[in-house]
Protein backbone atom coordinates (compact mmCIF):
# COMPACT_ATOMS: atom_id res chain seq x y z
CA UNK A 1 0.00 0.00 0.00
CA UNK A 2 1.27 3.47 -0.77
CA UNK A 3 0.99 7.03 0.38
CA UNK A 4 1.49 10.24 -1.63
CA UNK A 5 5.08 10.37 -2.88
CA UNK A 6 6.60 13.53 -4.29
CA UNK A 7 9.85 11.79 -5.18
CA UNK A 8 10.95 10.17 -8.41
CA UNK A 9 9.16 6.91 -7.70
CA UNK A 10 5.85 8.72 -7.15
CA UNK A 11 6.32 10.69 -10.39
CA UNK A 12 6.88 7.48 -12.33
CA UNK A 13 3.44 6.24 -11.28
CA UNK A 14 1.65 9.42 -12.37
CA UNK A 15 -0.59 9.30 -15.42
CA UNK A 16 -0.14 12.32 -17.68
CA UNK A 17 -2.35 13.94 -18.69
CA UNK A 18 -4.93 13.19 -16.00
CA UNK A 19 -7.91 13.47 -18.28
CA UNK A 20 -6.72 10.49 -20.29
CA UNK A 21 -7.08 8.26 -17.26
CA UNK A 22 -10.62 9.54 -16.66
CA UNK A 23 -11.43 9.01 -20.33
CA UNK A 24 -10.21 5.42 -20.22
CA UNK A 25 -12.33 4.75 -17.12
CA UNK A 26 -15.37 6.24 -18.83
CA UNK A 27 -14.81 4.11 -21.93
CA UNK A 28 -14.55 0.89 -19.91
CA UNK A 29 -17.56 1.93 -17.82
CA UNK A 30 -19.73 2.41 -20.92
CA UNK A 31 -18.49 -0.79 -22.56
CA UNK A 32 -19.34 -2.89 -19.50
CA UNK A 33 -22.52 -1.10 -18.40
CA UNK A 34 -24.44 -0.59 -21.64
CA UNK A 35 -25.58 -4.25 -21.95
CA UNK A 36 -27.32 -4.00 -18.56
CA UNK A 37 -29.58 -1.25 -19.91
CA UNK A 38 -31.24 -3.57 -22.43
CA UNK A 39 -31.73 -6.67 -20.27
CA UNK A 40 -35.18 -8.29 -20.14
CA UNK A 41 -36.93 -8.94 -16.80
CA UNK A 42 -35.63 -12.12 -15.16
CA UNK A 43 -35.98 -13.88 -11.80
CA UNK A 44 -34.04 -11.80 -9.30
CA UNK A 45 -34.57 -9.69 -6.19
CA UNK A 46 -34.74 -6.58 -8.35
CA UNK A 47 -38.14 -7.67 -9.66
CA UNK A 48 -39.41 -8.11 -6.10
CA UNK A 49 -38.20 -4.60 -5.23
CA UNK A 50 -40.16 -3.35 -8.23
CA UNK A 51 -43.33 -5.27 -7.36
CA UNK A 52 -43.34 -4.15 -3.73
CA UNK A 53 -42.31 -0.63 -4.73
CA UNK A 54 -45.19 -0.39 -7.22
CA UNK A 55 -47.65 -1.46 -4.54
CA UNK A 56 -46.24 1.10 -2.09
CA UNK A 57 -46.45 3.84 -4.71
CA UNK A 58 -50.15 2.98 -5.10
CA UNK A 59 -51.17 2.96 -1.44
CA UNK A 60 -50.06 -0.39 -0.01
CA UNK A 61 -48.57 -0.58 3.50
CA UNK A 62 -45.13 -2.17 3.77
CA UNK A 63 -44.88 -5.32 5.95
CA UNK A 64 -48.68 -5.52 6.08
CA UNK A 65 -50.10 -5.50 2.54
CA UNK A 66 -46.79 -6.45 0.88
CA UNK A 67 -43.91 -8.28 2.51
CA UNK A 68 -40.19 -8.69 2.04
CA UNK A 69 -37.44 -9.56 4.49
CA UNK A 70 -35.25 -6.56 3.66
CA UNK A 71 -35.28 -3.34 5.64
CA UNK A 72 -37.40 -0.61 4.00
CA UNK A 73 -34.80 1.41 2.07
CA UNK A 74 -34.85 -0.67 -1.10
CA UNK A 75 -38.65 -0.83 -1.18
CA UNK A 76 -38.87 2.94 -0.81
CA UNK A 77 -36.37 3.25 -3.65
CA UNK A 78 -38.49 0.83 -5.69
CA UNK A 79 -41.55 2.99 -5.05
CA UNK A 80 -39.69 6.12 -6.18
CA UNK A 81 -38.50 4.41 -9.37
CA UNK A 82 -42.01 3.15 -10.14
CA UNK A 83 -43.37 6.67 -9.89
CA UNK A 84 -41.23 7.41 -12.95
CA UNK A 85 -41.22 4.10 -14.80
CA UNK A 86 -41.96 0.43 -14.08
CA UNK A 87 -39.20 -1.15 -16.12
CA UNK A 88 -35.87 -2.94 -15.97
CA UNK A 89 -34.32 0.04 -17.73
CA UNK A 90 -35.35 2.42 -14.94
CA UNK A 91 -33.81 0.19 -12.27
CA UNK A 92 -30.61 -0.28 -14.24
CA UNK A 93 -30.23 3.44 -14.88
CA UNK A 94 -30.31 3.91 -11.10
CA UNK A 95 -27.72 1.14 -10.74
CA UNK A 96 -25.51 2.79 -13.37
CA UNK A 97 -25.68 6.13 -11.56
CA UNK A 98 -24.87 4.42 -8.23
CA UNK A 99 -21.83 2.71 -9.76
CA UNK A 100 -20.62 6.00 -11.28
CA UNK A 101 -20.99 7.86 -7.96
CA UNK A 102 -19.12 5.10 -6.11
CA UNK A 103 -16.34 5.16 -8.70
CA UNK A 104 -16.04 8.93 -8.28
CA UNK A 105 -15.77 8.54 -4.49
CA UNK A 106 -13.00 5.96 -4.94
CA UNK A 107 -11.14 8.29 -7.29
CA UNK A 108 -11.38 11.21 -4.85
CA UNK A 109 -10.27 9.10 -1.89
CA UNK A 110 -7.19 7.81 -3.71
CA UNK A 111 -6.31 11.25 -5.05
CA UNK A 112 -6.43 12.54 -1.48
CA UNK A 113 -4.23 9.84 0.02
CA UNK A 114 -2.25 8.29 -2.84
CA UNK A 115 -1.20 9.00 -6.42
CA UNK A 116 -3.15 9.59 -9.61
CA UNK A 117 -2.00 6.20 -10.87
CA UNK A 118 -3.36 4.47 -7.79
CA UNK A 119 -6.61 6.40 -8.16
CA UNK A 120 -6.86 5.31 -11.79
CA UNK A 121 -6.17 1.65 -11.01
CA UNK A 122 -8.56 1.52 -8.04
CA UNK A 123 -11.37 3.21 -9.95
CA UNK A 124 -10.84 1.13 -13.07
CA UNK A 125 -10.70 -2.04 -10.97
CA UNK A 126 -13.99 -1.11 -9.31
CA UNK A 127 -15.67 -0.30 -12.62
CA UNK A 128 -14.69 -3.76 -13.91
CA UNK A 129 -15.47 -5.69 -10.73
CA UNK A 130 -18.80 -3.96 -10.09
CA UNK A 131 -19.97 -4.70 -13.65
CA UNK A 132 -19.23 -8.42 -13.83
CA UNK A 133 -22.38 -10.51 -14.40
CA UNK A 134 -20.68 -13.36 -12.51
CA UNK A 135 -20.89 -11.13 -9.42
CA UNK A 136 -24.38 -9.95 -10.42
CA UNK A 137 -23.12 -6.45 -11.06
CA UNK A 138 -25.69 -6.00 -13.81
CA UNK A 139 -28.64 -6.12 -11.36
CA UNK A 140 -29.73 -3.52 -8.82
CA UNK A 141 -29.13 -5.15 -5.44
CA UNK A 142 -29.17 -3.47 -2.04
CA UNK A 143 -25.40 -3.89 -1.70
CA UNK A 144 -24.73 -1.58 -4.65
CA UNK A 145 -26.72 1.29 -3.11
CA UNK A 146 -25.37 0.72 0.39
CA UNK A 147 -21.78 0.60 -0.88
CA UNK A 148 -22.29 3.93 -2.66
CA UNK A 149 -23.60 5.56 0.53
CA UNK A 150 -20.75 4.19 2.65
CA UNK A 151 -18.14 5.31 0.10
CA UNK A 152 -19.56 8.82 0.34
CA UNK A 153 -19.47 8.68 4.14
CA UNK A 154 -15.83 7.55 4.16
CA UNK A 155 -14.93 10.38 1.80
CA UNK A 156 -16.52 12.88 4.22
CA UNK A 157 -14.64 11.72 7.32
CA UNK A 158 -11.33 10.52 5.85
CA UNK A 159 -9.29 13.69 6.26
CA UNK A 160 -5.82 14.31 7.70
CA UNK A 161 -7.26 17.21 9.69
CA UNK A 162 -10.25 17.46 12.00
CA UNK A 163 -13.58 17.00 10.22
CA UNK A 164 -16.35 19.56 10.43
CA UNK A 165 -19.62 18.98 12.24
CA UNK A 166 -21.48 19.16 8.96
CA UNK A 167 -19.29 16.46 7.42
CA UNK A 168 -19.70 14.21 10.47
CA UNK A 169 -23.49 14.58 10.47
CA UNK A 170 -23.57 13.93 6.73
CA UNK A 171 -21.47 10.79 7.12
CA UNK A 172 -23.78 9.54 9.85
CA UNK A 173 -26.81 10.19 7.66
CA UNK A 174 -25.24 8.28 4.76
CA UNK A 175 -24.38 5.18 6.80
CA UNK A 176 -27.87 5.23 8.31
CA UNK A 177 -29.23 5.22 4.78
CA UNK A 178 -27.06 2.20 3.99
CA UNK A 179 -28.39 0.39 7.07
CA UNK A 180 -31.94 1.07 5.88
CA UNK A 181 -31.01 -0.87 2.75
CA UNK A 182 -29.31 -3.76 4.55
CA UNK A 183 -28.59 -4.22 8.29
CA UNK A 184 -25.11 -5.64 7.63
CA UNK A 185 -23.99 -2.11 6.69
CA UNK A 186 -23.97 -1.47 10.44
CA UNK A 187 -20.47 -2.97 10.23
CA UNK A 188 -19.44 -0.25 7.78
CA UNK A 189 -20.99 2.30 10.14
CA UNK A 190 -18.55 1.17 12.82
CA UNK A 191 -15.67 1.73 10.41
CA UNK A 192 -16.89 5.19 9.40
CA UNK A 193 -17.46 6.32 12.99
CA UNK A 194 -13.93 5.28 14.03
CA UNK A 195 -12.05 6.58 10.97
CA UNK A 196 -11.03 9.79 12.86
CA UNK A 197 -9.42 7.62 15.52
CA UNK A 198 -7.56 5.62 12.85
CA UNK A 199 -6.33 8.88 11.31
CA UNK A 200 -5.08 9.97 14.74
CA UNK A 201 -3.16 6.72 15.27
CA UNK A 202 -1.65 6.85 11.78
CA UNK A 203 -0.64 10.49 12.35
CA UNK A 204 1.34 9.55 15.44
CA UNK A 205 -1.03 10.80 18.14
CA UNK A 206 -3.58 9.32 20.48
CA UNK A 207 -7.29 9.84 19.80
CA UNK A 208 -8.58 12.54 22.09
CA UNK A 209 -11.60 14.79 22.45
CA UNK A 210 -11.89 15.81 18.75
CA UNK A 211 -12.05 12.15 17.67
CA UNK A 212 -14.62 11.35 20.37
CA UNK A 213 -16.66 14.37 19.32
CA UNK A 214 -16.54 13.23 15.70
CA UNK A 215 -17.69 9.73 16.65
CA UNK A 216 -20.61 11.07 18.66
CA UNK A 217 -21.58 13.50 15.89
CA UNK A 218 -21.52 10.72 13.28
CA UNK A 219 -23.66 8.59 15.61
CA UNK A 220 -26.06 11.49 16.11
CA UNK A 221 -26.44 11.95 12.34
CA UNK A 222 -27.16 8.26 11.92
CA UNK A 223 -29.61 8.22 14.82
CA UNK A 224 -31.50 11.20 13.40
CA UNK A 225 -32.07 9.49 10.04
CA UNK A 226 -32.99 6.17 11.62
CA UNK A 227 -35.32 7.98 14.00
CA UNK A 228 -37.13 9.74 11.17
CA UNK A 229 -37.45 6.44 9.31
CA UNK A 230 -38.82 4.72 12.43
CA UNK A 231 -41.35 7.50 12.93
CA UNK A 232 -42.50 7.21 9.31
CA UNK A 233 -42.86 3.44 9.63
CA UNK A 234 -44.77 3.76 12.88
CA UNK A 235 -47.19 6.35 11.54
CA UNK A 236 -47.69 4.30 8.38
CA UNK A 237 -48.47 1.10 10.26
CA UNK A 238 -45.34 -0.76 9.14
CA UNK A 239 -43.35 -0.89 12.37
CA UNK A 240 -44.82 -4.15 13.81
CA UNK A 241 -43.95 -5.94 10.58
CA UNK A 242 -40.42 -4.48 10.50
CA UNK A 243 -39.85 -5.66 14.06
CA UNK A 244 -40.83 -9.16 12.97
CA UNK A 245 -38.44 -8.91 10.02
CA UNK A 246 -35.50 -7.83 12.17
CA UNK A 247 -36.12 -10.14 15.14
CA UNK A 248 -37.42 -13.22 13.36
CA UNK A 249 -37.04 -13.39 9.58
CA UNK A 250 -33.54 -11.92 9.37
CA UNK A 251 -32.35 -14.30 12.08
CA UNK A 252 -33.72 -17.33 10.24
CA UNK A 253 -32.32 -16.05 6.94
CA UNK A 254 -28.82 -15.49 8.31
CA UNK A 255 -28.82 -18.93 9.93
CA UNK A 256 -29.78 -20.57 6.66
CA UNK A 257 -27.11 -21.99 4.38
CA UNK A 258 -26.85 -23.31 0.87
CA UNK A 259 -23.32 -24.61 0.66
CA UNK A 260 -23.05 -22.90 -2.69
CA UNK A 261 -26.17 -24.40 -4.01
CA UNK A 262 -28.29 -21.33 -3.50
CA UNK A 263 -31.19 -23.34 -2.11
CA UNK A 264 -31.40 -21.58 1.23
CA UNK A 265 -31.59 -24.57 3.59
CA UNK A 266 -32.67 -23.71 7.14
CA UNK A 267 -30.93 -26.29 9.35
CA UNK A 268 -31.92 -27.00 12.91
CA UNK A 269 -30.57 -28.61 16.07
CA UNK A 270 -26.83 -29.18 16.32
CA UNK A 271 -26.28 -28.28 12.65
CA UNK A 272 -27.57 -24.77 13.26
CA UNK A 273 -25.19 -24.41 16.22
CA UNK A 274 -22.22 -25.56 14.14
CA UNK A 275 -23.08 -23.06 11.40
CA UNK A 276 -23.41 -20.31 14.01
CA UNK A 277 -19.97 -21.13 15.41
CA UNK A 278 -18.52 -21.16 11.90
CA UNK A 279 -20.02 -17.76 11.22
CA UNK A 280 -18.65 -16.31 14.46
CA UNK A 281 -15.19 -17.71 13.74
CA UNK A 282 -15.16 -16.27 10.20
CA UNK A 283 -16.16 -12.83 11.38
CA UNK A 284 -13.66 -12.96 14.24
CA UNK A 285 -10.83 -14.04 11.93
CA UNK A 286 -11.54 -11.22 9.46
CA UNK A 287 -11.75 -8.61 12.23
CA UNK A 288 -8.54 -9.85 13.84
CA UNK A 289 -6.57 -9.93 10.59
CA UNK A 290 -7.89 -6.54 9.52
CA UNK A 291 -7.20 -4.92 12.88
CA UNK A 292 -3.62 -6.19 12.94
CA UNK A 293 -3.05 -5.01 9.35
CA UNK A 294 -4.49 -1.58 10.12
CA UNK A 295 -2.36 -1.28 13.25
CA UNK A 296 0.83 -2.17 11.34
CA UNK A 297 0.03 0.37 8.62
CA UNK A 298 -0.79 3.03 11.20
CA UNK A 299 2.54 2.45 12.94
CA UNK A 300 4.27 3.16 9.63
CA UNK A 301 2.28 6.41 9.29
CA UNK A 302 0.37 5.27 6.20
CA UNK A 303 -2.76 7.30 6.82
CA UNK A 304 -4.69 6.52 3.64
CA UNK A 305 -3.75 2.84 3.68
CA UNK A 306 -4.78 2.58 7.32
CA UNK A 307 -8.20 4.05 6.59
CA UNK A 308 -8.72 1.79 3.58
CA UNK A 309 -7.65 -1.29 5.52
CA UNK A 310 -9.99 -0.45 8.40
CA UNK A 311 -12.85 0.18 5.99
CA UNK A 312 -12.23 -3.13 4.22
CA UNK A 313 -11.98 -4.99 7.53
CA UNK A 314 -15.57 -4.19 8.52
CA UNK A 315 -16.99 -4.51 5.01
CA UNK A 316 -15.41 -7.94 4.58
CA UNK A 317 -16.67 -9.05 7.99
CA UNK A 318 -20.19 -8.20 6.84
CA UNK A 319 -19.75 -10.09 3.56
CA UNK A 320 -18.63 -13.36 5.20
CA UNK A 321 -21.50 -13.28 7.70
CA UNK A 322 -23.76 -15.30 5.42
CA UNK A 323 -22.99 -18.71 3.92
CA UNK A 324 -25.76 -18.50 1.33
CA UNK A 325 -23.22 -17.84 -1.40
CA UNK A 326 -25.00 -15.16 -3.39
CA UNK A 327 -22.36 -13.40 -5.54
CA UNK A 328 -23.89 -9.94 -5.07
CA UNK A 329 -22.90 -10.04 -1.38
CA UNK A 330 -19.35 -9.16 -2.49
CA UNK A 331 -20.58 -5.80 -3.77
CA UNK A 332 -20.60 -4.48 -0.21
CA UNK A 333 -16.82 -4.60 0.06
CA UNK A 334 -15.86 -3.83 -3.55
CA UNK A 335 -15.09 -0.09 -3.06
CA UNK A 336 -12.81 -0.61 -0.06
CA UNK A 337 -11.33 -3.73 -1.64
CA UNK A 338 -10.36 -1.96 -4.86
CA UNK A 339 -8.72 0.90 -2.95
CA UNK A 340 -6.66 -1.55 -0.87
CA UNK A 341 -5.82 -3.66 -3.92
CA UNK A 342 -4.54 -0.63 -5.84
CA UNK A 343 -2.40 0.57 -2.94
CA UNK A 344 -0.93 -2.92 -2.54
CA UNK A 345 -0.45 -3.43 -6.27
CA UNK A 346 1.46 -0.14 -6.57
CA UNK A 347 4.24 -1.70 -4.49
CA UNK A 348 4.22 -4.93 -6.49
CA UNK A 349 4.68 -3.40 -9.94
CA UNK A 350 7.46 -0.91 -9.23
CA UNK A 351 9.92 -2.75 -11.46
CA UNK A 352 7.55 -3.47 -14.34
CA UNK A 353 8.19 -1.54 -17.52
CA UNK A 354 4.49 -1.06 -18.33
CA UNK A 355 3.76 0.00 -14.78
CA UNK A 356 0.42 1.67 -15.47
CA UNK A 357 -1.04 -1.36 -17.25
CA UNK A 358 0.51 -3.75 -14.73
CA UNK A 359 -0.96 -1.69 -11.87
CA UNK A 360 -4.47 -1.87 -13.33
CA UNK A 361 -4.24 -5.59 -14.06
CA UNK A 362 -2.79 -6.42 -10.65
CA UNK A 363 -5.41 -4.32 -8.87
CA UNK A 364 -8.28 -6.02 -10.68
CA UNK A 365 -6.90 -9.52 -10.17
CA UNK A 366 -6.19 -8.98 -6.48
CA UNK A 367 -9.66 -7.56 -5.88
CA UNK A 368 -11.33 -10.33 -7.89
CA UNK A 369 -9.40 -13.05 -6.06
CA UNK A 370 -10.37 -11.55 -2.68
CA UNK A 371 -14.03 -11.59 -3.75
CA UNK A 372 -13.74 -15.26 -4.65
CA UNK A 373 -12.27 -16.08 -1.25
CA UNK A 374 -14.99 -14.12 0.55
CA UNK A 375 -17.72 -15.95 -1.39
CA UNK A 376 -16.29 -19.46 -1.65
CA UNK A 377 -14.92 -19.65 1.92
CA UNK A 378 -18.26 -19.47 3.78
CA UNK A 379 -20.05 -21.65 1.23
CA UNK A 380 -17.30 -24.25 1.36
CA UNK A 381 -17.66 -24.41 5.14
CA UNK A 382 -21.42 -24.71 4.87
CA UNK A 383 -21.15 -27.43 2.23
CA UNK A 384 -19.49 -29.67 4.82
CA UNK A 385 -22.38 -29.29 7.28
CA UNK A 386 -25.21 -28.94 4.75
CA UNK A 387 -24.15 -31.26 1.90
CA UNK A 388 -24.43 -29.39 -1.39
CA UNK A 389 -22.59 -29.34 -4.70
CA UNK A 390 -20.00 -26.58 -4.45
CA UNK A 391 -18.45 -27.12 -7.87
CA UNK A 392 -21.35 -25.63 -9.84
CA UNK A 393 -21.33 -22.52 -7.68
CA UNK A 394 -17.58 -22.00 -8.06
CA UNK A 395 -17.65 -22.49 -11.82
CA UNK A 396 -20.50 -19.98 -12.20
CA UNK A 397 -18.62 -17.15 -10.48
CA UNK A 398 -15.20 -17.76 -12.04
CA UNK A 399 -16.22 -18.60 -15.61
CA UNK A 400 -14.86 -16.08 -18.15
CA UNK A 401 -17.29 -17.51 -20.72
CA UNK A 402 -20.23 -16.08 -18.79
CA UNK A 403 -18.69 -12.61 -19.01
CA UNK A 404 -17.70 -12.76 -22.67
CA UNK A 405 -21.06 -14.23 -23.71
CA UNK A 406 -22.93 -11.55 -21.76
CA UNK A 407 -20.96 -8.69 -23.32
CA UNK A 408 -21.02 -10.19 -26.81
CA UNK A 409 -24.79 -10.76 -26.82
CA UNK A 410 -25.50 -7.44 -25.11
CA UNK A 411 -23.53 -5.38 -27.60
CA UNK A 412 -24.84 -7.51 -30.44
CA UNK A 413 -28.38 -6.67 -29.40
CA UNK A 414 -27.54 -2.98 -28.90
CA UNK A 415 -26.04 -2.77 -32.39
CA UNK A 416 -28.94 -4.63 -33.97
CA UNK A 417 -26.87 -7.69 -34.82
CA UNK A 418 -29.02 -9.98 -32.68
CA UNK A 419 -32.81 -10.11 -32.82
CA UNK A 420 -34.74 -9.45 -29.56
CA UNK A 421 -36.17 -12.98 -29.35
CA UNK A 422 -32.74 -14.56 -29.87
CA UNK A 423 -31.19 -12.22 -27.30
CA UNK A 424 -33.79 -13.06 -24.65
CA UNK A 425 -33.21 -16.78 -25.16
CA UNK A 426 -29.75 -16.23 -23.71
CA UNK A 427 -31.39 -15.50 -20.36
CA UNK A 428 -33.23 -18.83 -20.32
CA UNK A 429 -37.02 -19.28 -20.12
CA UNK A 430 -37.56 -16.61 -17.47
CA UNK A 431 -38.19 -13.53 -19.68
CA UNK A 432 -40.77 -15.47 -21.71
CA UNK A 433 -42.55 -16.65 -18.54
CA UNK A 434 -42.70 -13.08 -17.24
CA UNK A 435 -44.13 -11.84 -20.56
CA UNK A 436 -46.67 -14.68 -20.75
CA UNK A 437 -47.81 -14.14 -17.18
CA UNK A 438 -48.22 -10.40 -17.65
CA UNK A 439 -50.12 -10.99 -20.92
CA UNK A 440 -52.62 -13.40 -19.38
CA UNK A 441 -53.20 -11.06 -16.43
CA UNK A 442 -53.77 -8.14 -18.79
CA UNK A 443 -56.20 -10.22 -20.85
CA UNK A 444 -58.41 -11.30 -17.94
CA UNK A 445 -58.28 -8.40 -15.46
CA UNK A 446 -58.92 -4.69 -15.21
CA UNK A 447 -57.13 -1.87 -13.43
CA UNK A 448 -57.76 -2.20 -9.69
CA UNK A 449 -58.13 -6.00 -9.75
CA UNK A 450 -56.09 -8.13 -7.41
CA UNK A 451 -54.09 -11.00 -8.87
CA UNK A 452 -51.66 -13.55 -7.49
CA UNK A 453 -48.78 -15.68 -8.75
CA UNK A 454 -48.23 -18.90 -6.84
CA UNK A 455 -44.53 -19.30 -7.44
CA UNK A 456 -41.60 -17.02 -8.12
CA UNK A 457 -42.08 -14.67 -11.06
CA UNK A 458 -40.77 -11.20 -10.10
CA UNK A 459 -41.79 -8.13 -12.11
CA UNK A 460 -45.32 -9.37 -12.79
CA UNK A 461 -47.24 -7.00 -10.50
CA UNK A 462 -45.36 -3.84 -11.48
CA UNK A 463 -45.34 -4.62 -15.21
CA UNK A 464 -49.06 -5.47 -15.19
CA UNK A 465 -49.95 -2.63 -12.78
CA UNK A 466 -51.99 -4.98 -10.55
CA UNK A 467 -52.15 -5.36 -6.79
CA UNK A 468 -51.12 -8.69 -5.22
CA UNK A 469 -54.00 -10.50 -3.50
CA UNK A 470 -51.58 -11.69 -0.79
CA UNK A 471 -48.62 -10.09 0.92
CA UNK A 472 -45.94 -12.27 -0.71
CA UNK A 473 -45.29 -10.90 -4.17
CA UNK A 474 -42.89 -13.79 -4.72
CA UNK A 475 -42.71 -17.13 -2.95
CA UNK A 476 -39.01 -16.63 -2.24
CA UNK A 477 -37.05 -17.00 0.99
CA UNK A 478 -39.35 -14.55 2.81
CA UNK A 479 -42.05 -17.17 2.30
CA UNK A 480 -40.22 -20.49 2.33
CA UNK A 481 -38.18 -19.91 5.50
CA UNK A 482 -41.19 -18.87 7.59
CA UNK A 483 -43.44 -21.78 8.71
CA UNK A 484 -46.22 -19.27 9.45
CA UNK A 485 -46.27 -17.96 5.88
CA UNK A 486 -48.47 -20.49 4.08
CA UNK A 487 -51.52 -20.46 6.38
CA UNK A 488 -51.32 -16.66 6.56
CA UNK A 489 -51.12 -16.34 2.78
CA UNK A 490 -54.03 -18.71 2.18
CA UNK A 491 -56.15 -16.75 4.66
CA UNK A 492 -55.36 -13.54 2.75
CA UNK A 493 -56.29 -15.15 -0.58
CA UNK A 494 -59.53 -16.35 0.98
CA UNK A 495 -60.27 -12.80 2.18
CA UNK A 496 -59.29 -11.24 -1.18
CA UNK A 497 -59.87 -13.81 -3.95
CA UNK A 498 -57.69 -12.84 -6.93
CA UNK A 499 -59.25 -12.18 -10.31
CA UNK A 500 -56.48 -14.36 -11.77
CA UNK A 501 -54.20 -16.81 -10.01
CA UNK A 502 -51.16 -17.97 -11.98
CA UNK A 503 -49.73 -21.27 -10.79
CA UNK A 504 -46.09 -22.21 -11.35
CA UNK A 505 -45.76 -24.83 -8.64
CA UNK A 506 -48.00 -27.28 -6.84
CA UNK A 507 -50.84 -25.67 -4.89
CA UNK A 508 -51.61 -26.67 -1.31
CA UNK A 509 -54.73 -28.82 -1.05
CA UNK A 510 -56.47 -26.09 0.92
CA UNK A 511 -55.93 -23.53 -1.86
CA UNK A 512 -57.01 -25.96 -4.59
CA UNK A 513 -60.20 -26.63 -2.63
CA UNK A 514 -60.80 -22.86 -2.33
CA UNK A 515 -60.46 -22.36 -6.09
CA UNK A 516 -62.95 -25.13 -6.84
CA UNK A 517 -65.30 -23.88 -4.14
CA UNK A 518 -65.30 -20.41 -5.75
CA UNK A 519 -65.77 -21.94 -9.24
CA UNK A 520 -62.53 -20.70 -10.81
CA UNK A 521 -61.91 -21.72 -14.40
CA UNK A 522 -58.60 -23.39 -15.25
CA UNK A 523 -57.15 -22.26 -18.60
CA UNK A 524 -54.90 -24.48 -20.75
CA UNK A 525 -51.26 -24.33 -19.60
CA UNK A 526 -49.14 -21.65 -21.22
CA UNK A 527 -45.92 -22.36 -23.12
CA UNK A 528 -43.84 -21.83 -19.99
CA UNK A 529 -45.94 -24.30 -17.99
CA UNK A 530 -47.99 -21.70 -16.13
CA UNK A 531 -51.50 -22.77 -15.14
CA UNK A 532 -54.00 -19.89 -14.96
CA UNK A 533 -57.07 -19.87 -12.74
CA UNK A 534 -59.63 -17.20 -13.63
CA UNK A 535 -62.36 -15.93 -11.32
CA UNK A 536 -65.99 -16.41 -12.51
CA UNK A 537 -66.31 -12.61 -12.67
CA UNK A 538 -63.56 -12.46 -15.30
CA UNK A 539 -64.28 -15.45 -17.53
Amino acid sequence: MVEPDTGARGRRLQLTPGWLSLLSIAAVFIALRLPSLIEPPTYNDEGTYSDIGWALAHGAVLYRDVWGHYTPGVYWLGAAINLISSSVLAFHVVLTVAAAVTAFAIWMFCRRFATTAVAWAATLGFVILASLPTLEGDVLYVEAIGAMLVAGAVLLVARPTAISTRAAVGAGALVAGAILFKPTFAADAVAVATVPAVVAFASGRRPQRPELRALLTIAAGAAAVLGVAALALTLGGSMPGLIDVVTHQDEVYLQSASGGGGAGVAPGGGTALVLLLMTASRIGLVLLAGTVTTWLLARRRHVGASIASWWLTWSAAAVVTSALGYPHYAQQMEPALCVCAAMLAAHLVQRFRARHLALAVATTLIAWAACMVALVGPTAEASVVVPEQLSAFVSSIVSPHVITHYLDSGWGRALGLIKPAQYELGFGPEPAIVSETVAVIDAHTRQGDRVFVWGRVPWVYSLSSRFPAGRYTSLNSSYTLDPRAQPLLISELRAHPPAVLVQLQALPAELTSLLHQLHYTQLPPLAGGEICWVSPSRT
